[in-house]
C-alpha cells in the first residue's frame, strides 16, 4: 500500500542537469581550464558524480584539475553560477505540476534531493 510519494527535485521535477553542467563548465572557465562539452560532461557525472553530494563532486573537480582555491569558496561560486542560469533558463519538467497536484489530492508528497540547501530553496520559491 502507498502511503506518501517522493520525488526527485533534479531531472524529474526541475530540467536542471544541463544547467548544472553550464556551472561547471562556468567555474572551470573562470580558472582557464579546458570546458568540455555538454556530452563528455554526462559522461563524466556518469562515472563520478551520479548519486553524489557537491561536496564530493567540488573535492573530485579540485583533484583532477589541480584547483587549490578552498572548497567553501568553490561551493559558494558553483551556487551563485548556477542560480544565475536557473534565473534565465530553469523550466519544470513537462507535466510534473499537474501531476504534483493529481496525486498530491491522494497521497502525501515530499521532495528529495542532494543539491545545496539555497538550490532547493530557490526551486521552491520560484515554482511554489
Amino acid at each position: 500500500m502507498i502511503e506518501a510519494i517522493i520525488f526527485d527535485m533534479g531531472g524529474v521535477a526541475i530540467d536542471s542537469e544541463d544547467l548544472w553542467a553550464e556551472a561547471y563548465r562556468r567555474q572551470l572557465a573562470k580558472r582557464g581550464l579546458e570546458v568540455p562539452t555538454t556530452a563528455s560532461y554526462h559522461r563524466f557525472v556518469n562515472t563520478h558524480y551520479r548519486g553524489r553530494n557537491q561536496r564530493h563532486a567540488i573535492m573530485m573537480m579540485q583533484r583532477l584539475y589541480g584547483i587549490t582555491a578552498p572548497y567553501h569558496l568553490l561551493y559558494r561560486e558553483r551556487v551563485k553560477f548556477l542560480l544565475s542560469i536557473f534565473d534565465k533558463r530553469l523550466r519544470l519538467i513537462p507535466g510534473i505540476r499537474g501531476l504534483l497536484q493529481k496525486t498530491s489530492r491522494r497521497y502525501p508528497l515530499a521532495l528529495a534531493s542532494s543539491s545545496p540547501h539555497a538550490v532547493i530553496q530557490y526551486v521552491l520559491k520560484r515554482y511554489d
